[in-house]
């Protein structure tokens, strides 16, 4: 089994790992004295994570269980006939009001059945049911230390939001990326705006309509809409009082760097949109990065047309991936198609 220590006094800052032996003992020598926060793990077991121990002369014991197996059938409430295509994932709650869905595991299942297994060290553990034409089904909570019931869903029809989405010059959007958040569960672009963990991912047609599946009612939630034209951001509460989304010309920033006068190459750079926080459901982390070249230029051609903040980025590098920081930076406004200079640095003495 593989140790690792993940945060030590609220950092990344620890580069620490180990493999059991054949009596499942590690030792580490020279640990800090105070709280490291660890996670274990084994292919063939859930992992334990957020474990708090301090070093001490006594050996800790960690239990891993087995994988957590379950399996149903899903029919149709009116027919009882079995659903020809679906998908199912785990959710928890982890201190949340409702369930987190984890997209990244949703599996698919066909003919009424599924399997989905879980390797992860949450004590419970909800399932979602959903397939297009049908409301979605979620499951009450279950206790993953006891054997996992094998579950019969029925599915009611049931059809979800909907909308036509139009270019800033009002042609249809042909082949948009419309990505679905919702409260508690919302999610984030990687580089090159690319939605991760999104509840609901779609791509507009020809006409450039779209439609969701069903979701719960009255539930909050944001929909981002991704086009080479441009990008919008709409609550389903506005798409219920207009179901035409025109998007927003991207605007471009040119970001120069400099240091006593002489151009830096490799700077990261960022832009971060909306610095006001307050909606009933955010889009977690944007991503809207660059690097500067040999010149101390970064372009970023495609950038939100709305108010944010620009600065240059520190980046810590750890194990398990990498932490941002803004360095510096001040808040600007941009407009649709808007094409604006930063720059950073000075001649210096």
């Amino acid at each position: 089994a593989g140790i690792t220590a993940d945060t030590w006094r609220g950092y990344r800052t620890v580069d620490w790992s180990a493999k059991s032996d054949r009596d499942g003992r590690v030792r580490w020598d020279g640990a800090p004295s105070d709280t490291v926060i660890y996670d274990a793990y084994h292919r063939d077991f859930r992992s334990s994570r957020d474990m708090a121990m301090v070093a001490r002369d006594e050996p800790y014991t960690i239990t891993l269980r087995a994988d957590y197996v379950l399996s149903g059938m899903v029919t149709d409430a009116t027919t009882g006939e079995p659903v020809p295509e679906l998908e199912a994932s785990f959710g928890w709650l982890n201190g949340r009001s409702k369930p987190y869905w984890s997209s990244s595991d949703t599996i698919l299942g066909r003919d009424g059945r599924f399997m989905l297994t879980y390797d992860e060290g949450q004590p419970r553990l909800f399932v979602k049911v959903t397939a297009k034409g049908y409301k979605p089904w979620i499951s009450e909570e279950l206790d993953v230390t006891q054997p996992p019931p094998k579950l019969e869903v029925e599915l009611s029809p049931g059809v979800g939001p909907a909308g036509v989405v139009l270019t800033p010059d009002g042609s249809p959007a042909s082949g948009a990326v419309v990505a679905l958040g919702l409260a508690g569960n919302t999610f984030q672009f990687q580089r090159g705006y690319r939605p991760y963990g999104a509840v609901q991912q779609v791509k507009t047609g020809a006409d450039g309509a779209f439609q969701l599946q069903t979701v719960p009612e009255g539930e909050p939630g944001i929909l981002a809409i991704i086009h080479d034209s441009g990008y919008a951001e709409v609550s389903l509460a506005e798409l219920r009082e207009s179901a035409n989304v025109t998007l927003e010309a991207w605007a471009k920033l040119k970001f120069t760097v400099k240091e006593q006068g002489r151009p830096v190459k490799g700077r990261a750079v960022q832009f971060a949109p909306r610095e006001d926080r307050s909606h009933a459901v955010d889009i977690f982390s944007y991503n809207i990065e660059a690097e500067t070249d040999e010149n101390g230029v970064a372009m970023l051609d495609r950038v939100i047309p709305t108010k944010g903040f620009v600065s240059m980025v520190l980046i810590q590098e750890h194990k398990s991936g990498a932490t941002h920081y803004s360095n510096g930076g001040y808040s600007i406004e941009l407009g649709p198609g808007e094409n604006k200079d930063v720059g950073f640095g000075g001649d210096g003495r």
